[in-house]
């Protein structure tokens, strides 16, 4: 579950994320607690992956929104470039992704 901007940035949303990189940590015998989710943001924003917003914290609310869906979501943003190989295009979501003040 995640969304390309235009921007080149990508919007993965929050809690299957957690759980893929729990999962993927503990089957490289990196055991991450569950509970730890703050930590694991903020590892992640210190080591230059993810994207905090304006006032430093990792959680991007955001609106996704096409023909016939819109949905609003807490995500996790990173540089697609720096998440994949250079040449591996991803496509750019076709519709709209807006930052929101506020997730619901």
């Amino acid at each position: 579950m995640a969304w390309i901007d235009q921007y080149g940035f990508i919007y993965f949303v929050c809690r299957p994320s957690y759980e893929k990189l729990i999962q993927s940590c503990n089957q490289q015998n990196e055991i991450l607690a569950a509970g730890s989710t703050s930590v694991s943001m903020t590892f992640l924003q210190e080591h230059g992956y993810a994207i905090p917003t304006e006032d430093g914290k990792a959680i991007w609310p955001i609106k996704v929104k096409c023909e016939h869906y819109e949905h609003q979501f807490t995500c996790l943003k990173f540089e697609v470039r720096r998440l994949t190989t250079p040449t591996k295009e991803l496509t750019p979501f076709n519709g709209d992704l807006c930052i929101t003040e506020t997730a619901t």
